[in-house]
């Protein structure tokens, strides 16, 4: 849970619990609610999730994108949204 302040002269302070962190202005716990799915009959081995994915969960192996470090995974959906083939995204478990 997380507590906000207002503070109407200079910003609004946000006060995270400790299980919990800030990605993008997003407040997420240390919980993972989604895990990041593969389709390789959709994949063509663009590398263009491979590209955006911020924590280098993805590579390219044998011409598809393959989940080399799934634990690093922050769920920001960069490699979901910028798959051009609708080929990889973020599911419940």
């Amino acid at each position: 849970m997380k507590e906000i302040l207002q503070n109407p002269y200079v910003f609004d302070i946000i006060r995270l619990e400790e299980n919990e962190q800030s990605v993008g202005g997003k407040t997420m716990s240390d919980k993972k609610d989604k895990i990041v799915t593969v389709d390789k009959e959709w994949c063509k081995g663009c590398g263009i999730c491979v590209a955006f994915c911020p924590k280098s969960v993805l590579a390219i192996e044998n011409g598809k994108v393959e989940i080399k470090n799934i634990d690093a995974c922050i769920q920001c959906g960069q490699c979901e949204l910028r798959c051009p083939d609708y080929a990889i995204y973020l599911g419940g478990k």
